[in-house]
C-alpha cells in the first residue's frame, strides 16, 4: 500500500512541476528585448548597473549565487515590460 501511495505523491509532483515549466513562457522577457538591449545603449548600462549591484549585494551579504541569477531573471523580465524613464538630468 505504500508503494501506492509513493507513485501517487510522484506524479502529482510530476504534473505540478509540468504546470511551472508550461507557464514559464508567461513570465519570459519580451520578444524584443534581446534587440532592445542590442540597439540601446541606455538599457544595456542600466541592466549592467543593476546587474553589478545585485553581484555586490551576494558577495557582501554572502547570499546564494541562486539568489542573484533569479534577482537578474526578474529585472530582465521587468525592464522588459516596463518604460524606464531616462534622466534629462545627465
Amino acid at each position: 500500500m505504500e508503494y501506492f501511495d509513493n507513485l501517487d505523491e510522484q506524479q502529482n509532483q510530476s504534473d505540478t512541476i509540468s504546470a511551472v515549466f508550461s507557464s514559464e513562457c508567461d513570465h519570459m522577457p519580451c520578444l524584443n528585448y534581446l534587440q532592445c538591449l542590442k540597439t540601446s545603449d541606455f538599457y544595456a548600462s542600466f541592466r549592467q548597473e543593476a546587474s553589478s549591484l545585485i553581484f555586490q549585494a551576494q558577495y557582501s551579504c554572502n547570499l546564494d549565487p541562486y539568489a542573484s541569477y533569479l534577482a537578474v531573471t526578474y529585472m530582465d523580465r521587468f525592464i522588459s515590460r516596463q518604460d524606464i524613464p531616462v534622466s534629462t538630468l545627465a
